[in-house]
């Protein structure tokens, strides 16, 4: 068996063993777009205005998901949380794969990035970590 560490991951059906959420290989290039768009895009420059709504907002969030451990270790609110920072991620995608030639604003891509920045942080003090890969080999 090979192992393959994942240092990353967000977890949408993009290369699945049964085709049941799209045909062929849309889910892969969805995927590689994402990361793609979320790279390219740390170099672009967004309105600071904008910068500071949204890091109010996650900042918030982050807040919100301190509160809810801190209170009683409230996981089921820590995981809506969670949930919340995860979805507009899940909308992106999913207009992804089903309009052709999607586009997004350089607002939206700093927004998406700076929830999935969030998302990472905070899953791991969920003690979501990473996972460890194991293909089986037909030999």
């Amino acid at each position: 068996m090979d192992k393959v560490n994942i240092k990353k991951h967000l977890l949408l059906c993009a290369t699945p063993t049964k085709q049941k959420c799209f045909k062929g290989n849309e889910g892969q290039k969805t995927w590689e777009y994402l990361k793609k768009t979320l790279k390219k895009f740390e170099n672009e420059s967004i309105e600071i205005e904008y910068k500071e709504k949204i890091s109010f907002e996650l900042s918030k969030k982050k807040l919100n998901f301190s509160e809810a451990l801190g209170n009683d270790l409230n996981t089921a609110g820590a995981i809506a949380i969670i949930y919340d920072l995860a979805q507009p991620l899940k909308n992106f995608l999913n207009q992804f794969q089903r309009v052709e030639g999607f586009k997004i604003d350089l607002n939206e891509k700093f927004f998406l990035l700076e929830n999935f920045k969030t998302l990472e942080k905070l899953t791991e003090v969920l003690g979501l970590k990473k996972e460890v890969l194991v293909k089986e080999s037909k030999i």
